[in-house]
């Protein structure tokens, strides 16, 4: 798996371009290259990369006194999904959400305290099969996934050693 450290500079630039796009909003490539200090060759040739792979998508004009008006380009939420399991003693849950931060479906599987890895890993793929048959969604477009435990994991003994709750909180 690639770092950051170990990635090319192009790599670098697009990662730098696309992650300013998702916090700043609708920006045009001028605020790219005075945010960042690239080339407007650069941005140009990212934000075309950006475009083909509906990272990012155009989303207007910016209106100015003078002069042309540049195109502006916000993040594309739409672009793929993540989904997020959370494993409980007798369940997992599996949410599928898009980038721009919805929850787009939701299903729960109860599982065996004794499951093996291979058997949660099935449990995984079977609820992901399953959101994305329900969203007619293809597979393809889950991108990332995170998986949560309510408690500290044992590697050594592969259990999760709960947190005991806390009075009043």
């Amino acid at each position: 798996m690639p770092t950051y450290s170990t990635i090319s500079e192009r790599h670098k630039n697009m990662l730098n371009i696309l992650r300013y796009i998702m916090h700043t909003g609708e920006v045009s490539a001028n605020d790219i290259t005075q945010a960042t200090g690239l080339s407007f060759a650069t941005i140009s040739r990212v934000l075309a990369s950006l475009l083909e792979a509906k990272f990012i998508v155009k989303c207007g004009k910016t209106c100015i006194e003078m002069g042309r008006h540049p195109e502006l380009f916000s993040f594309n939420g739409k672009c793929g999904c993540l989904v997020h399991f959370f494993i409980e003693t007798d369940s997992v849950s599996a949410w599928i959400a898009d980038f721009g931060k919805h929850i787009i479906a939701k299903a729960a599987r109860k599982i065996a305290r004794d499951i093996t890895l291979e058997e949660l890993a099935d449990k995984f793929a079977e609820l992901v099969f399953s959101l994305t048959a329900k969203l007619s969604l293809d597979k393809d477009q889950v991108l990332a996934a995170s998986i949560a435990v309510p408690g500290v994991v044992d590697d050594k003994n592969h259990v999760i050693r709960r947190i005991p709750n806390l009075s009043g909180l």
